[in-house]
């Protein structure tokens, strides 16, 4: 399932901690490309950055696919001999001459300056914690539509608030943003160690990367695609290839460093409070930070900094062409589905997508994922989501109807699946 860029305030790009101690990692993204009558055609994707903390950042990190040797005409020219790109880097503290040093780092490895020189921030956990907060009650009903999905087909508790488990996940777990619509860049605590070192690496990609391709892209929102979510793939898959990159030139010592500071970064009360985020929303939230990093490697593998431009330009349509980066590649789009047109009030309605299907039933049943329309709408004071997908093969076809068959059998009550060909319907009722 995938969803609209609103889950948290406009403009704003959220570095989270991530914690895979309990094999979860947790981020603050909340993933559904909506189509709802009341989004806003304006708001700016949010996405969020990871740092994993198990292994070294050398090791960790996924292997991009193998792929062939590209073509002479794809392979990147030698770089031109490096640019003094530091020229309006503010003199003054230690701390400045760290972030200069960073904000070289990142120029150097997209090949460009910054247009114009990043201000960064340092903020104490209250006052960080209220500037990141200060929209966020704005797009809190874009959160219950979506709510209200999740509990239709039971992948969430029928009691669960999406809006206070957002908000404390965000209270405790975000340690840096970048705003597009302020272009304001805050990192939490008083002191850059390594640990906020990494996030601000990857947050000043996010920064270099609406300088130069603009990361408010309203023509994303409210489409019949996946494309919001592609977007957001490439955008925090690359920052996450960058801070990789930071991490892999430190000695051995400030990898062991850095490693110890991501693994206790939070306190066991946050870790509480983010495993009380239902997984199926944790599954979501991982993918453009693991996915979208396997795709994003798999594009600079191909053509360089020039093909990681093109794509943010020019994203993924579709989360399959994002867990699949062949079909990126080769250019294959979703099937056109229409989406259910039902009696009752319509809540919210958009695409599921193959990410949305692995998170919900396994990457066996969501592979060869072909295209899909959902709405969700309220009957008779009921709440029902009804969803047609379309699969690639008879095969696959067959591994989705065992799957949602095994779904429906659990609350007969309440879900139905119905084969019409090609077409599976799914319906699902609270």
């Amino acid at each position: 399932m995938t969803s609209s860029r609103s889950r948290v305030p406009e403009g704003l790009i959220i570095a989270m901690a991530v914690i895979t101690s309990f094999a979860v990692v947790v981020g603050g993204l909340w993933y559904l490309q909506r189509r709802s009558p009341a989004v806003d055609s304006a708001q700016v994707p949010p996405t969020t950055s990871f740092v994993t903390p198990t292994e070294p950042p050398d090791s960790t990190s996924p292997t991009a696919p193998p792929t062939s040797t590209p073509p002479a005409d794809q392979v990147p020219s030698t770089p031109a001999a490096p640019v003094d790109y530091l020229s309006e880097c503010p003199a003054g503290s230690d701390t400045d001459a760290l972030i200069c040093e960073l904000v070289h780092f990142v120029e150097t490895t997209r090949g460009r300056p910054f247009k114009t020189f990043p201000q960064v921030e340092l903020e104490e956990d209250s006052v960080f914690d209220d500037r990141l907060l200060s929209d966020f009650d704005e797009e809190s009903d874009d959160l219950r539509r979506s709510g209200e999905t999740l509990r239709s087909l039971g992948l969430i508790q029928p009691d669960a608030d999406l809006v206070e488990l957002f908000r404390a996940s965000l209270e405790v777990g975000v340690v840096g943003f970048y705003r597009t619509t302020s272009e304001e860049l805050v990192v939490r605590g008083g002191e850059l160690g390594l640990y906020e070192q990494s996030v601000l690496v990857h947050e000043l990609v996010h920064a270099f990367d609406d300088q130069w391709f603009d990361l408010d892209r309203p023509e994303f929102d409210g489409d019949e695609t996946e494309s919001a979510s592609g977007f957001t793939a490439v955008v925090e898959g690359n920052a996450s290839r960058v801070e990789d990159l930071w991490a892999e030139q430190l000695s051995d010592t400030d990898r062991a460093a850095l490693r110890l500071a991501q693994t206790t970064v939070l306190s066991p009360s946050d870790l509480q409070v983010l495993r009380s985020l239902p997984r199926f929303m944790l599954e979501l939230q991982i993918s453009p930070y693991t996915d979208g990093l396997t795709l994003v490697r798999a594009i600079e593998a191909r053509g360089g900094e020039a093909a990681v431009d093109e794509a943010l330009n020019d994203p993924p349509l579709s989360t399959e062409q994002v867990l699949h980066p062949d079909d990126f590649f080769s250019g294959e789009a979703p099937l056109s589905v229409d989406t259910p047109r039902p009696d009752g009030t319509v809540i919210d309605e958009g695409v599921f997508g193959e990410l949305g299907l692995r998170a919900w039933l396994g990457a066996q049943a969501a592979d060869g994922w072909g295209g899909d329309g959902y709405v969700t709408y309220e009957l008779d004071e009921r709440v029902c989501t009804q969803l047609n997908i379309v699969m690639d093969s008879d095969s696959d076809l067959d591994e989705l109807v065992a799957a949602l068959g095994r779904w429906a059998n659990a609350v007969p009550q309440n879900r139905t699946v119905t084969n019409l060909g090609r077409t599976v319907v799914v319906t699902g009722c609270v």
